[in-house]
């Protein structure tokens, strides 16, 4: 981290291998489709980008660009270190002092984000591909990690999108329209996004997309069942738990909660 060179033949390899996986990406019809969906609910923010890059871009990407960026990203200002497991702590400590304490104090120079406005009317996207199945994703702009309502949100979001959800109810359960379908949500210290998802034939494209607006506009103003709400807390609670069972999750999980200045410790409160 500290003392990293980046040799050129890793370097090398590195975007060979991202490259092909740049060619592979659009290979899954639910990739390309959340590729999409983003490139069409952000127009300015970098969300809209693709995690991997562009060909040209990688390709045009230098060692020293690499150097640059780590010495920017590395400084203790923006950096949590996280351990967790059976650990000697007083013995530890030490050795995190030796190896991090000579990291120069400065103020981490990464560019700033372009703030997005709203989507002001509806914006669609057909795109044909050589598929035998098709893929509706709804999206919508969502919540940050600092919105105070963000459990609230994580429970819509598996009310609309688990198997006793509505959407798993009526269009395949009662219709049998669907080969999946579900919800999901990405978060981020920007907001993000809400994707709604079905999984059908070709010729049910249309049909489902309108069952699929009904079903949301019914969610948003018939009252809840209590029951529902119920289930999909204890399951969000029991696949939180789930989660972090293994040391690396519950690391991963605490660090960035402390970086991101929520705390490491806001796990504890999760349940309640």
């Amino acid at each position: 981290l500290l003392r990293s060179i980046i040799p050129k033949d890793e370097l090398d390899r590195e975007k060979k291998e991202t490259l092909s996986m740049i060619e592979m990406q659009d290979d899954s019809i639910f990739d390309h489709g959340q590729r999409l969906l983003k490139e069409t609910l952000f127009k300015k923010h970098s969300y809209r980008l693709q995690a991997l890059g562009k060909k040209k871009s990688l390709e045009n990407i230098s060692r020293s660009d690499l150097l640059d960026l780590l010495k920017n990203v590395s400084s203790p200002k923006n950096m949590v270190i996280g351990i967790c497991g059976d650990i000697d702590i007083a013995g530890l400590k030490p050795v995190i002092v030796k190896d991090f304490s000579n990291i120069p104090l400065k103020k981490s120079a990464l560019n700033t984000q372009k703030k997005e406005g709203p989507v002001k009317s509806r914006r669609e996207l057909t795109i044909d591909i050589d598929k035998a199945q098709s893929l509706i994703l709804i999206g919508y702009h969502g919540i940050d990690i600092y919105t105070k309502d963000r459990a609230a949100f994580e429970v819509m979001v598996d009310m609309l999108g688990s198997e006793s959800g509505v959407i798993f109810e009526n269009i395949r359960g009662k219709n049998g329209l669907s080969y999946a379908q579900g919800a999901f949500d990405v978060k981020g210290i920007d907001p993000g996004y809400l994707a709604i998802y079905v999984l059908t034939k070709r010729e049910n494209v249309n049909k489902v997309k309108d069952m699929l607006f009904k079903e949301i506009d019914s969610f948003k103003n018939k009252a809840i069942s209590q029951e529902d709400m119920v289930r999909s807390k204890s399951h969000l609670k029991s696949t939180r738990m789930m989660d972090i069972e293994a040391d690396s999750e519950f690391i991963f999980l605490t660090s960035l909660d402390e970086l991101y200045g929520i705390g490491y410790d806001d796990y504890l409160g999760y349940n309640d």
